[in-house]
């Protein structure tokens, strides 16, 4: 195991082999571009986003306080969810 420290300034780092790991101790991580991740991921902490997709599905955060709103197979505004309400196009089936 190698371990690299960069007191000031950017570092960049080019490829790893396949089995490679990678630990960040830092206060803020940013990727530049896409990030990509096969296999599991666990979260300790806050996760801030504004959209998660999955194919044509999403859920969508425009800001704070904005309703969150539920897009599925394609169709924007399925399940609309804000502090005071909740609208839904479409058939609703509730259990219990």
């Amino acid at each position: 195991m190698a371990t690299y420290k960069r007191v000031d300034g950017d570092y960049t780092i080019k490829s790893l082999l396949n089995n490679g790991k990678i630990t960040l101790d830092a206060p803020t991580v940013t990727v530049a571009g896409n990030l990509s991740i096969e296999g599991n991921v666990a979260i300790t902490g806050s996760f801030v986003t504004n959209q998660i997709q999955s194919g044509t599905s999403n859920v969508n955060i425009s800001g704070a306080g904005a309703p969150v709103v539920f897009g599925v197979n394609g169709v924007g505004n399925v399940l609309v969810v804000n502090s005071n309400s909740a609208n839904l196009t479409g058939i609703m089936n509730v259990s219990g």
